[in-house]
């Protein structure tokens, strides 16, 4: 009689770019799905003292500093080998009070909420194509939203369905220069840094998800909303847990009838979850126009 041996069941694994706010509370929920989840942070013992308290696994990671993201991805490669969902979480935001002139608030801006997002999805790529129906979800906003953008050529630049990492990427350059020089509106662009800076996420969502359609990467953006965290000065009509639930239900969306997983979408959350409407249950996740 011949004894069959089954292979067990590899590991989930999921990392998150932030240690604290809506991070840290999209990753607890990830670990009580099953997945094995590491949460990143630059700040080495903020961070730790964040995971050890959610019962998850911390690793120094800055996603502005290229050096770091390698650090990262060789001990990374080396550990698990493989990774089954990315969250980028990680972002700032300039205060209104900050004393930097706004032109320079660009640049700074730009360099963690865009190039840091981008460089560290693409350097995780290898990791994730090993995965088990891997996922990447970016969590934006709808202050990126579309219409921010008042000049149509450029509009038309940012939608178009041959829009690759490189041109979001030529883009953003395009934008930190203008606003370098004081001229973005002039020229067509948003006077926001930070809008614009979600608007290139998403972007490079669209652009990333058309490239890695044959890798099977379902890769999606998503709004948590208005949340009470740190990035926000602790105003918004929902906590870090509320907003949690929007980028957790994207990551661990399960395919309907063996059909591929929605890629290259923008989600977001539309009612407050401490409020209804129309008898409508308020927790869920819509597909939103960007």
């Amino acid at each position: 009689m011949r004894t069959l041996v089954t292979e067990p069941t590899r590991e989930r694994i999921a990392v998150v770019t932030a240690s604290k706010g809506i991070g840290l509370e999209t990753a607890r929920k990830l670990a009580a799905a099953g997945l094995k989840t590491i949460v990143c942070s630059r700040n080495e013992q903020s961070g730790e003292a964040a995971a050890r308290q959610a019962n998850l696994l911390f690793r120094k990671l800055d996603i502005s500093d290229s050096g770091s993201i390698q650090s990262f991805i060789t001990s990374f490669e080396e550990e698990f080998g493989h990774c089954d969902v990315l969250v980028n979480s990680a972002g700032i935001a300039f205060k209104a009070a900050d004393p930097m002139p706004h032109a320079q608030q660009a640049r700074p801006t730009f360099e963690t909420n865009y190039f840091g997002t981008a460089g560290f999805t693409l350097a995780m790529l290898p990791a994730l194509r090993k995965g088990s129906s891997p996922r990447i979800v970016t969590i934006a906003s709808k202050s990126g939203a579309l219409h921010i953008m008042k000049d149509a050529e450029k509009v038309k630049r940012v939608t178009g369905a041959a829009l690759t990492v490189d041109d979001v990427t030529r883009l953003a350059n395009e934008y930190i220069r203008a606003a370098e020089a004081g001229q973005q509106e002039e020229e067509g662009w948003p006077g926001s840094h930070l809008g614009m800076s979600q608007l290139c996420k998403i972007a490079f969502t669209n652009a990333l998800s058309r490239q890695e359609a044959a890798n099977n990467i379902a890769v999606n953006a998503c709004c948590p909303g208005h949340c009470r965290t740190d990035m926000s000065s602790n105003s918004g009509s929902k906590s870090a847990e509320e907003g949690a639930r929007t980028p957790a239900w994207v990551a661990l969306m399960e395919s309907q009838d063996g059909s591929p997983l929605p890629s290259g979408k923008f989600f977001s959350a539309e009612l407050s979850y401490t409020e209804s409407q129309d008898g409508e249950h308020p927790s869920r996740v819509f597909q939103i126009q960007w």
